[in-house]
């Protein structure tokens, strides 16, 4: 039996159930234990959906100290030996992942789009590569763990699980203390996720300086605007329009 590892995605606990179907296509015919690492006592999302959840809380570990979350993460790879860590690739992710790979002395393939298996090289993880213009299918080899974080949304799992979840507290003590503290805080803005949009309407680099123009068609069309990166990097539109 395989095991798999899934790290909490910290921005929607939902979206972590979306990583499992991953590990199906990493494990087409294979039998897996599936285990869960959340932050927190927020956990009821997942029951059902995984064999384990392991739950870090607060008074074990302080918000922000990645350093702390990958300690925790090769002390459960260290008790369970895990052939698989999923990390989502958000912005907490991104901070665990590469951490976690060098503390493992594993590789890591990042920001994994699909998962397919080919005759004669095995299991490949697709990712892209040169700023989007390909897509890469990078070859696993050697003894694991596999590592690799996962772009949110290109995965769903849809299937019911009936699996008897337990959920039990990391008990463990750490040896890293994060060293930052909260001055203030705001609530984050709420932004449109263009992935949910019927219609979009895309400006790019050549737009320029017109790019407002676009919000009138976009009206026109009951359509959401996005934009590239080069736009927002120029200033021209915001990250979060």
């Amino acid at each position: 039996m395989k095991k798999a590892l899934i790290f909490q995605d910290t921005e929607n606990l939902e979206r972590t159930r979306d990583l499992l179907e991953c590990v199906a296509r990493m494990y087409p015919d294979e039998d897996v234990e599936k285990t869960a690492v959340v932050l927190g006592d927020q956990w009821k999302a997942l029951n059902g959906y995984f064999h384990r959840v392991i739950r870090i809380s607060q008074q074990v570990l302080e918000p922000w100290n990645y350093r702390g979350i990958c300690e925790v993460l090769v002390k459960l790879h260290r008790d369970h030996r895990f052939d698989s860590i999923l990390v989502p690739a958000t912005p907490a992710g991104r901070m665990v992942a590469p951490r976690l790979a060098k503390a493992l002395k594993t590789g890591l393939v990042a920001d994994v789009t699909d998962v397919v298996h080919e005759q004669g090289s095995g299991l490949q993880l697709i990712r892209p590569a040169y700023s989007g213009r390909i897509m890469a299918g990078i070859v696993t080899t050697g003894n694991g763990p596999v590592m690799l974080s996962v772009r949110p949304g290109v995965f769903s799992h849809k299937g019911e699980e009936n699996l008897g979840t337990v959920c039990v507290d990391f008990t463990g003590t750490l040896e890293t203390r994060s060293g930052l503290r909260s001055l203030s805080s705001r609530p984050k803005p709420v932004s449109y996720d263009i992935r949910k949009s019927r219609v979009l309407i895309s400006g790019g680099g050549g737009i320029g300086k017109d790019f407002d123009a676009l919000d009138q068609l976009a009206q026109a069309l009951n359509a959401q605007v996005s934009a590239s990166r080069k736009v927002v990097d120029k200033g021209l539109a915001s990250r979060s329009i």
